[in-house]
């Protein structure tokens, strides 16, 4: 079982983690977001799930992040957090 703090560190360890990785992403122009989004997941050894949890959105959500099917603008609620 976890204490209550080390719930409030986690949580603040996972938002940490999706910042930083969107701000690896964004920096990186070459390949498609996708495909970066990809290779950030798969580095992490995380699997879609996982990683829409760390965004807060849902699974389907990310799975069409992932296939360029949807872009992320500045009103997707996770890019505001």
């Amino acid at each position: 079982t976890h204490s209550i703090c080390e719930y409030g560190i986690l949580f603040w360890v996972n938002k940490i983690f999706a910042i930083l990785a969107f701000y690896i992403i964004l920096n990186q122009s070459a390949m498609s977001f996708g495909i970066k989004l990809k290779m950030l997941r798969t580095q992490y050894k995380l699997d879609q799930d996982q990683m829409a949890k760390r965004l807060s959105v849902s699974q389907p959500v990310y799975r069409r992040y992932e296939a360029n099917k949807k872009k992320i603008t500045p009103s997707d609620d996770f890019v505001s957090r």
